[in-house]
């Protein structure tokens, strides 16, 4: 039985080690990063982040946003606002058809929901007010 023994040079050790601090210093430095990240991100709200998700799950979003402004535009209208006020049905109308209409066009969803919350924002005044 033949035992080989490898000379290393003080070269390769050094490079090994240097590998080894390399790694090392990556996955602190990332596990500190992460923390940083998670640190800072969890009080502020993200933005971009949510309207990228609302984009992602546009199909959803428009329906949800549909069903809750032509319902609730349609309760207004017809228990809230008498015949007499042309305006007010005027403002319903309007509000809804806006919203309706960026729906249509494929608008982007930070303009379709801003319709939406607009037009359901405008119902409740004129509930609340007539």
């Amino acid at each position: 039985m033949k035992v080989i023994f490898k000379h290393y040079t003080p070269i390769y050790i050094c490079s090994v080690k240097l590998k080894i601090l390399f790694i090392m210093e990556t996955l602190a430095h990332s596990k500190l990063k992460a923390i940083a990240y998670s640190k800072t991100n969890s009080r502020i709200f993200n933005w971009p982040k949510f309207w990228q998700m609302m984009e992602f799950n546009r199909f959803g979003v428009i329906s949800w946003t549909l069903l809750i402004v032509a319902c609730f535009s349609g309760i207004v209208a017809g228990l809230f606002v008498d015949g007499t006020s042309l305006f007010q049905i005027t403002l319903i109308a309007a509000s809804t058809m806006f919203t309706l209409c960026m729906i249509l066009a494929v608008a982007p969803i930070k303009i379709i929901l801003t319709a939406g919350v607009l037009s359901v924002f405008i119902n409740i005044l004129l509930m609340v007010f007539s």
